[in-house]
């Protein structure tokens, strides 16, 4: 490497940053060089250098010494870009040289900083109007047999895959024993599946469980990533139209608060008991602070979370219920009865709404696998 081309590629690294307020001249830029001393690596060359002439022939030797300096002058160069405190160009490092930060969810931040307060969550009835319509689809309306239902959700593209994925699953626990699965053998084990279901029993929307729906590749683009169980919601959710003040209902298993979030984003309603490990700084008592509390007593707090309002609820039935809610609090709370061993009657308590809101949405799917009992399978299975 020449003294001027050296010489050069400092100046353009140091002065990089000021790109943005001056620019040097061709003009300019030819004086600094010529006005330079010499190189800091030392490797200076004459106009009638051997090596700086380009009619020149070296020999072995000399190609090699030179690959090694210009070796040195980018390592030198390297280590200016690292040291200096004015680079801010990171395209000369290395790729593993520069460190990524992970990718974080904002609405899960956001939720560790939720500051609850003792109040009641109230929504105006014109809040709740629903502006969807409750008919089912032509196409749904048409179907009259239990076999062309469970057409609806399992094509032939289902069920190819399942064969494809249980034989795959042979294969890999025993080689020797391969299973050899075609689409009208029975599967003595059973699959799992997540449903989406109404009060009604009719299930709008179903997911086999394979192990890979979580997977980023597989996600749109529109959709956060809310972790596992709540990434299973959000799925099946995606029928549901958006800003009809539709309202979902969910337990614990799938509960958070990025997940009620994300919902009333999309102007869906959501409520679900939860587990009170997920509720960032919560103040809701727990079984010894309530151990002497009677049955029926209820308290709330309600929070904001990236500018969505979220009701905390605990209830004391048996045991303690958590709750939350976008749309229902504890008010207007009503009477229901229940039977006191110690007292062997029944009594009557305090019950919140938004435990009269929960209890008649959440037997849609325990209704579905009713009526799946309900329907014999006239082939017997192989043992």
């Amino acid at each position: 490497m020449s003294k001027q081309q050296n010489n050069r590629c400092e100046i353009w690294l140091r002065m990089y940053p000021r790109f943005d307020k001056k620019f040097l001249s061709d003009k300019q830029l030819e004086d600094i060089l010529n006005n330079l001393s010499e190189s800091e690596d030392g490797l200076d060359f004459d106009d009638d250098d051997s090596i700086a002439d380009p009619d020149f022939l070296p020999d072995r030797e000399q190609v090699e010494n030179l690959f090694d300096s210009e070796n040195d002058d980018e390592k030198q160069t390297h280590q200016l870009v690292q040291n200096s405190t004015e680079i801010v160009d990171v395209s000369i490092m290395d790729q593993e040289d520069v460190d990524t930060p992970p990718m974080t969810n904002p609405v899960y931040s956001r939720s560790k900083e939720i500051i609850w307060r003792n109040r009641n969550l109230t929504l105006a009835d014109q809040q709740l109007k629903l502006f969807g319509h409750l008919q089912l689809p032509n196409h749904v309306l048409a179907l009259e047999s239990p076999y062309e239902f469970f057409t609806l959700f399992f094509n032939n593209i289902i069920l190819d895959k399942i064969v494809e994925e249980s034989n795959l699953y042979a294969i890999q626990k025993d080689p020797s024993k391969p299973l050899n699965l075609t689409r009208n053998d029975p599967h003595k084990w059973g699959y799992k599946f997540f449903v989406l279901c109404g009060s009604s029993g009719y299930a709008y929307s179903i997911e086999l469980y394979t192990g890979q729906e979580n997977e980023e590749k597989k996600r749109p683009v529109s959709e956060p990533n809310l972790e596992a169980t709540a990434n299973v919601v959000v799925r099946l959710a995606r029928l549901i139209p958006q800003n009809m003040n539709h309202r979902l209902y969910f337990d614990n298993y799938y509960t958070s608060i990025p997940l009620l979030v994300y919902f009333s984003k999309q102007g869906i309603y959501s409520l679900g008991t939860v587990r009170k490990n997920r509720i960032p700084n919560c103040k809701l008592p727990d079984e010894k602070a309530m151990k002497n509390s009677k049955r029926g007593t209820t308290m709330e707090f309600v929070g904001t979370c990236d500018g969505v309002e979220i009701a905390s609820v605990v209830w004391k039935d048996n045991k303690l219920v958590n709750f939350l809610s976008t749309f229902a609090g504890e008010v207007p709370k009503t009477i229901v009865k229940r039977y006191d061993k110690k007292e062997k009657k029944s009594i009557e308590i305090d019950c919140p709404f938004i435990v009269k809101e929960y209890n008649p949405h959440t037997g849609g799917v325990d209704l579905l696998a009713s009526n799946l009992g309900r329907l014999k399978i006239l082939q017997r299975s192989k043992k």
